[in-house]
């Protein structure tokens, strides 16, 4: 029981743990480029994404910084009711 509970909980999406890692994957298949990469000059690639910027790299930081700080709200949520459970 206690291995189940250590996977589960690695795998919530907090920093440091394998739940981000597996979100940060996840997004990074969701928001890669549909565009055949060998195809292109490698260094006018690279030239070109670093002065237009990606849009999916912005969403991505986006919704990675919006779910962890949703997951550690939840985490200190459940531990302030525990505690409140527990005095009260």
């Amino acid at each position: 029981m206690a291995t189940l509970s250590l996977y589960l909980f690695n795998l919530l999406p907090l920093p440091y743990l394998d739940g981000s890692k597996f979100l940060d994957n996840l997004l990074d298949s969701v928001f890669e480029d549909r565009e055949d990469f060998f195809t292109y000059d490698l260094e006018s690639l690279n030239r070109e994404v670093q002065a237009q910027g990606r849009t999916g790299s912005r969403w991505k930081g986006t919704i990675m910084k919006i779910v962890h700080v949703t997951a550690v709200g939840s985490i200190m949520t459940c531990i302030l009711l525990a505690l409140v459970n527990a005095w009260g």
